[in-house]
């Protein structure tokens, strides 16, 4: 059994806001303590409304997330029976108990759990029961924790979301609009359908764009043919103070600094840690670059211009390429299998990692990649300088909480993970140094990952650095990061926005 959790003051006065709220969403930055409060609310809820309370509360989360929401329930005094969490390895038992919760809500009895956890990609799993007519389950209470996964509003995941019913709703997200400003408008529609009911209305309201053209790739006879084809791109936002006004009596948001004035700073180590590409590299690589955007341009009519940018495919792989020796067949840009790339050495960036690992043998690192393959190359690095090192990524099938319990408890110096699958939900205060190979595009993931080593348990000052290959993709991704998060932040913070 963990350790009795206790709310927080500030995490009792975000309850109180939303008392009285059908539906309220948590925006709070990473490290404020969004679990505590969702389970607080739940808590608060059922004691306000005692005639509901033998209907569950359902808890939707990533995978990442299932031993995460259990340990902080039964911290808050949740008994464990009282819990039901989806076993990806027997999804068939969750089916079952939401089959017979089904029956007992009809029969006016309670069910046997009070909580059930299960995680997004399950979601098309349990439609059927949970909507099944004509006696759909009606919960209590949905939490969904980072509820930024329904950003896409025509996503089947986020249909079968919208659909299920309940009484009341708590979204969990420390980024709100997740990777663009009008990612915002998912959430709060899932909340608020008759308030935020139009995309388009919102879009037109909030959103500042340019009208541009790119490539896509359509089949047309057999073949891949490549259009171009008109779309809208935001480059701003407005009329912000208004939607916060709008959505003020449901939303919160705070930082970490706000609620922990005396939390140590993040440090973004400038100017990057810069290294060259080795002469094989360079060559592959800058005929990479030009022959993709040759053929890509070739296709298309005379009047197309490049506008300096790289088509998003072509990026990728030059992203690839700048982290270490690739070993595949480029293949055809128009393939429609994309080839497999195998990181090898030699690597620059890897030198230079390892040359700040080897050089301060009494500090722990936590190491940030996209790639998958990059993070292997990483871990067998530290393992031929015989240091400790343990791994997450989408293809690790270890226990997780083992391996981040190994790295927290001294026994690994560094960890190494990728950003996608353990850049969030998990813990490594251990750590105050933070190196990223590479970015993702997103800016918020990136946030979310510096922000396992910056929590509210964190007594020193967090320094991020970042390897970058001079004269790549590396440079164009930098700046196309910072100009995301400057429109993510106006949109999702309120008062940011001038």
């Amino acid at each position: 059994m963990p350790d009795l959790i206790l709310p927080k003051k500030d995490q009792l006065v975000a309850v109180e806001k939303f008392r009285d709220k059908e539906g309220c969403l948590i925006g709070d930055e990473m490290g404020v303590g969004k679990t505590i409060t969702a389970i607080e609310r739940d808590r608060q809820l059922r004691e306000d409304h005692r005639y509901l309370a033998k209907a569950p509360t359902l808890i939707v989360c990533e995978k990442i997330g299932l031993d995460v929401w259990l340990y902080h329930l039964e911290a808050m005094g949740v008994m464990r029976g009282e819990i039901l969490v989806i076993d990806p390895k027997d999804r068939a038992q969750f089916v079952r108990a939401l089959e017979a919760l089904r029956e007992d809500l009809f029969a006016k009895i309670g069910g046997e759990y009070t909580y059930y956890i299960m995680h997004y990609d399950a979601l098309r799993l349990v439609e059927d029961v949970m909507l099944k007519k004509p006696h759909p389950i009606r919960w209590f209470h949905i939490i969904a924790d980072e509820v930024h996964y329904i950003k896409n509003p025509k996503a089947q995941r986020t249909k079968t979301f919208k659909k299920i019913l309940t009484h009341y709703k708590t979204g969990c997200t420390g980024t709100p609009a997740d990777d663009k400003p009008t990612d915002f408008w998912s959430p709060l529609n899932w909340l608020y359908p008759r308030l935020f009911r139009s995309y388009w209305k919102f879009y037109d309201d909030y959103m500042e764009y340019e009208e541009k053209y790119r490539h896509q790739r359509v089949r047309v006879g057999g073949r891949w043919v490549v259009k171009k084809t008109g779309y809208r791109e935001v480059v701003g936002v407005q009329n912000i103070d208004r939607l916060h006004k709008e959505i003020a009596p449901f939303y919160i948001r705070r930082l970490l600094t706000e609620v922990e004035p005396d939390m140590p700073e993040v440090i973004h180590v400038q100017p990057p840690i810069m290294v060259d590409l080795l002469p094989a590299q360079r060559r592959a690589y800058d005929q990479m670059k030009t022959k993709s955007i040759a053929r890509i341009q070739d296709m298309d009519d005379d009047s197309f211009i490049m506008v300096g940018d790289i088509p998003p495919i072509v990026s990728l792989r030059l992203r690839q390429m700048a982290l270490a020796t690739v070993k595949a067949d480029l293949g055809d840009i128009e393939a429609e299998d994309e080839p497999r790339f195998i990181f090898d050495e030699p690597s620059p960036k890897l030198d230079a990692l390892m040359d700040m690992v080897t050089n301060h043998d009494d500090v722990a690192f936590i190491v940030w990649t996209w790639f998958r393959g990059m993070a292997d190359l990483i871990e067998a690095g530290c393992r031929e300088h015989g240091i400790s090192v343990g791994k997450i990524h989408g293809g690790v099938t270890s226990n997780r909480s083992d391996i981040v319990q190994r790295f927290q408890d001294g026994k690994d110096r560094v960890f190494v993970g990728t950003i996608a699958a353990a850049g969030k939900t998990i813990t490594l205060t251990r750590a105050h140094h933070v190196i990223f190979t590479d970015r993702s595009p997103n800016p918020n993931r990136n946030a979310q990952a510096i922000a396992r080593a910056w929590r509210r348990t964190q007594r020193n000052a967090v320094r991020v650095y970042d390897i970058q290959a001079r004269n790549t993709v590396d440079q164009i991704n930098w700046e196309k990061i910072q100009t995301k998060a400057q429109l993510i932040h106006a949109i999702q913070n309120p008062g940011a926005y001038t």
